[in-house]
Formats: structure tokens, sequence, C-alpha cells
């Protein structure tokens, strides 16, 4: 197959223009085929022009808009920085690249930014994608200014060209409208259209069909599935999860989770978990409700804690992206089982929060990982206290020992004791879908240490968490939801 190539523009706003009702573009080969990279080539390495007259922290702004991107939960994406390139050129060679062109401007002086991609006629699968920034035409900056374009929010649009969505004319402060205003910043944050739209070109779900509840073999460093695979009642593309008291029975054999359709948006559940002992019981829908997620904003990652002290994991802790991009924690408390939980506290992280999932420990205590740099990860145990809604932290244990060709899919807690998480697990896949969960305890030196690793040949895992399946108080069982 011969690869070719296509262009998008990034133009300075200019009047008249005409408006679309679409609320995402994306585009198509000559063929009918949806052009798009495949799951195979996550993480997406690209380069940045090492050009000296960049702006400072023009580096730190490309990195900061690739996470916009990747902080889209239904989608799943993953980029990795390679690094600074010398003198990089358009071409169809491998290396995705950000290139700083002051001299030889091709593109005509109202065009800011152009993405130059390859793909193959096909089956449109994306193959290269170099952009070029017009320093030549336009001043720079890493801030709001009147008289400089934002890299970020500029970058941010590109990036979307990058991985298969084309411009739209329907809303000023859209990341994909086509047009630009100097000083703007409105593109840095994502909104719900480009949620959509990443989704629908990179569909990221698990069903219920593939689940199963297993015990842990510390000697024999394996699962001990103790619970058959079982169906739902209905479809479910689950995005998050997370086990919980939902109906403070005491026993956390529900399941909290998030699901995402493009129509209708995000969704949550409850599910309950048969007893093991009724081999014949299905899973059942607890509730179901939309309260959680508002329009207009992203998942990210989700945890059941204590945060009362009441002694039940009956609140929920949600990490999600408003409408204007802003990451905010929000606490929600489960009233009885047959209401909506209530809102107990909301507490913003700040813009650049890289936060990618989160793991309920003792009482009110969380983890949560941050994506540091392509696959490193950063792990930290905060105390949340929902009098003051603040966030403290407790505990940094630094990075993560993760390899890196791995990504994190999960971290979840388990208990040895009664209402006491003493081990971290961390499930994490490598390019080629080899998975393991690595059983991380915290030394008295405030670091983590592997005691178990487990590899879980055969199977595809997407989501895990801890539960008490067998009703002995313990979150001391896993589910893995696999593709």
């Amino acid at each position: 197959m011969n690869a070719r190539y296509c262009s998008a523009a990034l133009l300075a706003l200019c009047l008249g223009l005409p408006l679309s009702a679409r609320a995402y573009q994306i585009r198509y080969s000559r063929t009918g085929s949806v052009i798009r990279w495949v799951r195979a080539e996550f993480p997406i390495h690209y380069y940045i022009d090492s050009n000296p007259s960049m702006p400072a922290g023009a580096v730190e702004g490309v990195i900061r808009a690739f996470q916009s991107w990747e902080n889209v939960g239904p989608a799943r994406l993953s980029f990795a920085y390679r690094g600074l390139i010398k003198s990089p050129a358009v071409a169809n060679d491998g290396k995705n690249c950000i290139i700083w062109v002051e001299d030889g401007w091709r593109h005509g002086a109202q065009t800011i930014a152009h993405a130059t991609t390859w793909y193959f006629l096909e089956d449109g699968r994306i193959v290269d994608c170099d952009i070029e920034v017009n320093a030549r035409d336009y001043d720079w900056s890493t801030a709001p200014s009147a008289e400089t374009l934002d890299i970020q929010n500029v970058m941010a649009h590109e990036i979307g060209h990058l991985l298969g969505l084309d411009d739209i004319f329907n809303s000023l402060d859209r990341t994909m409208f086509g047009f630009i205003l100097r000083g703007e910043t409105t593109k840095r944050s994502l909104d719900i259209d480009e949620v959509r739209g990443s989704s629908f070109l990179y569909p990221f779900s698990a069903s219920f069909e593939a689940i199963e509840a297993s015990s842990i073999d510390r000697e024999g460093e394996s699962l001990l599935p103790f619970l058959p695979r079982r169906d739902t009642p209905e479809g479910a593309n689950i995005i998050l999860i997370s086990s919980c008291d939902w109906d403070r029975d005491g026993i956390g054999r529900e399941l909290a989770a998030v699901s995402y359709e493009e129509e209708s948006g995000f969704t949550f559940h409850v599910y309950r978990l048969p007893d093991p002992e009724e081999k014949e019981e299905d899973i059942s829908i607890a509730a179901k409700d939309e309260w959680m997620i508002a329009a207009g904003s992203n998942a990210r990652c989700m945890a059941a804690v204590d945060a009362d002290g009441d002694g039940s994991r009956d609140e929920i802790v949600i990490l999600k992206d408003t409408a204007e991009g802003e990451p905010v924690i929000n606490v929600y408390k489960f009233s009885s089982a047959m209401e909506a939980p209530s809102l107990l506290c909301r507490i913003p992280l700040g813009t650049s929060d890289s936060t990618t999932h989160m793991a309920g420990m003792n009482g009110d205590e969380i983890c949560l990982l941050r994506k540091v740099e392509g696959r490193r990860y950063n792990l930290s145990l905060h105390k949340l206290d929902i009098s003051r809604e603040k966030l403290s932290l407790k505990e940094n244990y630094g990075e993560l020992p993760v390899a890196p060709d791995e990504e994190v899919l999960s971290i979840f807690s388990l208990e040895e004791d009664a209402g006491k998480a003493a081990v971290l697990g961390v499930l994490a896949a490598d390019a080629k879908g080899r998975a393991r969960i690595d059983f991380m305890e915290p030394t008295p030196d405030g670091e983590l240490s592997c005691s178990l690793s487990i590899q879980l040949p055969g199977s595809s895992p997407v989501l895990a968490t801890s539960i008490d399946s067998n009703g002995d108080g313990l979150l001391n069982e896993i589910v893995l939801i696999t593709e």
C-alpha cells in the first residue's frame, strides 16, 4: 500500500465565517476509510524542533497540549515525547515532528500552523504527521498576550488534526474551531465535542460480558478465578470502575462504574456482583443515573473512600475536567440505596494537573497517579478533608517502577485487615498487550516496594479493581474486565 497525505491549516480569524451544526468532524480517505492511527501505534511518539529562537517554555507548552488529549477518559490516548530534533523536515519518515518555520513558509501568511498527515489510502491508517508552526508571520509566547499567539492553545488544535479530527466552524471557543485570535487560550481546554470526536476515532470501553473475580495465590504467583464470567442485563461501555459499599451493609460487593456513549455521554451505574455460592445468579444493576457527570465535562478517574469516617466506603470520588477544562475532584455521598448521592465537596486541582488514576486507601486517604512524561508516572498519597474541601499531601512515593514500553491501566487498594488498605495493585500492559499486576507495599523510608508480580497470559485486561466478593469484610479479591 502506498501512503497518501492530507493537510489541515489553522487560520487567523476573519469575519463572515460559515457555521456548521456538526459537533465534530472526522476525515476520510478517498476510498471512504476513516483516517486514524491504529491502537498498536500508541503511544504516538513525537519530536520538537530544537530551534533556539523558540520562546522560553515552548517545549513545555507543547507537552501540556499533548497531555490535554491524554486526559480524555473514553479514548485512552497516549503520547511519548522523544526529545528535541535538529532541522526536522516535513516528510513521511516515521518521525512526528513539531517544526518551527521562520524562513520558507509555504502555506500563506494567513495560515498560523499546518498539519501534514500521511496515511494508507486503502484503510485510512495514519503512519506519520508533521506540524509546522508559522514563526515568520506571527509572534509566539507561552502566556496570554494581545500581541502574540499562545503555543499550547494552537498545539492543542493541531494535535486534534494529528489524531484525525478536522476543523469545525460552529463555536469560537471549541478546540477544533478552524480560526484563532491573538491572546486566545480557549483551545487549551478540550470540550465535550472533542471528547466525543476522539472517542469515535479511538473507542475504548470494556463490556461486563468478560468479567471474573479472582483471589490471589501469593505462593503460586497467580490469580485463582472463583466467579465465572457473567453477562450484565444490558451492554455497558465501561471506562472507569471501583468497588464500593453502595448499600452500606459492610460488604464491598458493589461496583461503581462510569460508562460512555456518544449519544448520551457519561452515565453512572452501580453493579452488584452475585454471591460466589449462587452459581446461577447474574450480575445486576443496583442503580443507574446521569447525576454524576455533568454535560460538557470529561471523567478521568474514580475511587471509593470512607471520607466521613463512618466505616463504609460509601463516598465516591471522581476527578473530572469541567467544560472550562479545569480538573476538579468531586466527592459524593450515598444517602440511601434508593437515592442519588449528594455532593459533599468540590476540590479544584489546577489546570496543569496530570492525574490519570486514583485509588481509595485507608479511610479518607487516596493515592493519585500522575503522568510525568511519556509513560513515566509519579505516585503520591493524599488526605481528603471534606469539611475544609482540601486535599493534603501525606507522602510522595516518587516514580512508579514501570517499564518505558508499559502503560498503567488501573490502580486499586487491597486490604489485609478490615478497613486498612495495605497493598496497592497496579495493572499495566506493554505495547504487545502483555499484562501484569504488581502489588506494591510502602516501606518504612516512604518508598514503595513490589512484593509480588503476577503475569496475566492470554488475557487482555483493560480495567481492574479490588472487591469483597466473598463477603468476608476484606477487599482482597480482584475483578478484571477484559476486552
